[in-house]
């Protein structure tokens, strides 16, 4: 403790400790712990070419499948709406496996039109990546739907199995071209 002392580390000896050392020190402590704790925005990756999605964004396909839009709270506390597949929202669908929390918002019929508008890149603990879109008719116009990966061709930024794939495209079976 003395050699403390005599680098000029400790300034004061422990003796002259004072209860408000110990009030400031929390103090600093919550403030350094509280800065760090805010959710970096997400980053529109679009037009990079490490994802090689520019050509994807602005298609416009249509839906072959009943689909519908659902309400979701993120792990940030942010609620969004994604544009569900029938295996998320149907019982019916043999391969059925709802997402928990998710409210169902509307129905969209087959034949609903989906305009591609660009892929984010969710900077948080998630570490996600997120196709935006509009659904540009129907009963319902929304933007900034969430595109689940059932919708999407099995790349390496959204994978539904192993690939080395980093083109985008849609899944033939819930989309096609208008």
């Amino acid at each position: 403790m003395a050699q403390l002392f005599s680098l000029g580390i400790m300034q004061n000896p422990p003796s002259t400790f004072k209860p408000t050392n110990i009030f400031q020190v929390m103090v600093l402590a919550v403030a350094f712990l509280l800065e760090g704790c805010g959710q970096p925005p997400d980053t529109d990756i679009t037009a990079s070419p490490t994802y090689n999605f520019s050509s994807f964004a602005g298609t416009v396909w249509k839906t072959k499948v009943k689909t519908a839009l659902s309400e979701i709270e993120l792990y940030t506390g942010k609620r969004i709406i994604c544009l569900d597949a029938p295996d998320v929202f149907d019982p019916a669908d043999p391969h059925y496996a709802p997402v928990p929390g998710a409210k169902i918002v509307s129905m969209l019929p087959v034949g609903t039109r989906i305009h591609i508008e660009r892929l984010m890149k969710d900077n948080g603990i998630g570490c996600q990546y997120w196709v935006i879109a509009t659904v540009e008719d129907g009963t319902t116009s929304q933007t900034n739907i969430y595109i689940g990966r059932h919708f999407l061709a099995n790349n390496q930024f959204i994978p539904t199995g192993p690939t080395s794939s980093t083109n985008w495209s849609v899944n033939p079976d819930i989309l096609e071209k208008p």
